[in-house]
């Protein structure tokens, strides 16, 4: 059984910074339907290759990126949001072939925030634009869900790190921050965040 976490920032957000142009935005659109594009031909071609194993893709649909903002506007100010049509766009392609009976191996999990349990350890995945990259990040995260949170597994940052805070209720809670596919930006240079784009492969045990 594999679990898939696609967490955000898979295109550029021109719109977040530069301006407002139509041209621009347009440019936005067209880098979400080729991702959406590509990511369904790649999963296709996973659950193809390997049929006698579950996949899960879980999709996050918010992130800061993919926001289609006017000029000046804040974080979350306007509810427009490409990864929100990249993530239906995928779930609606396996929804199909499903009803052909193909991909019957492949299901997507879209979602703002989704929490899933492996083995009575709850991992909590997000884009995490919407925390502050410190401890209390899970204090906030198990207010949100209502339940104990062992992970949380984000992508805002850009740059690979695991933060481990308390072993509580038989597992070691731990904040684990995952590059991201748009990689480098202007915005991350400007901060010394910089970073490579990249995926990371977790073991919860």
């Amino acid at each position: 059984e594999i679990f898939i976490a696609d967490l955000g920032d898979q295109i550029e957000g021109e719109a977040l910074r530069i301006s407002q142009l139509v041209r621009i935005t347009e440019g936005m659109t067209k880098q979400a339907s080729n991702y959406a594009t590509f990511m369904k031909q790649e999963y296709k071609r996973l659950a193809q290759a390997l049929p006698k194993t579950k996949i899960t893709v879980i999709q996050i649909t918010d992130d800061n990126h993919s926001q289609l903002r006017l000029y000046g506007t804040g974080r979350n100010e306007m509810p427009e949001n490409l990864s929100l049509m990249i993530g239906e766009d995928i779930k609606n392609m396996v929804e199909l072939a499903h009803e052909f009976g193909a991909l019957t191996n492949l299901n997507v999990l879209t979602g703002d925030e989704i929490l899933l349990s492996f083995g009575g350890y709850n991992v909590v995945f997000a884009h995490g634009h919407q925390y502050k990259r410190k401890e209390d990040v899970l204090t906030s995260v198990e207010q949100r869900h209502q339940n104990r949170v062992h992970a949380f597994v984000a992508g805002h940052w850009h740059q690979f790190s695991v933060k481990y805070k308390n072993y509580t209720h038989g597992g070691q809670q731990a904040l684990v921050f995952l590059p991201a596919v748009v990689g480098d930006t202007d915005f991350s240079e400007s901060l010394f965040l910089s970073g490579m784009p990249g995926f990371a492969k977790l073991s919860i045990s």
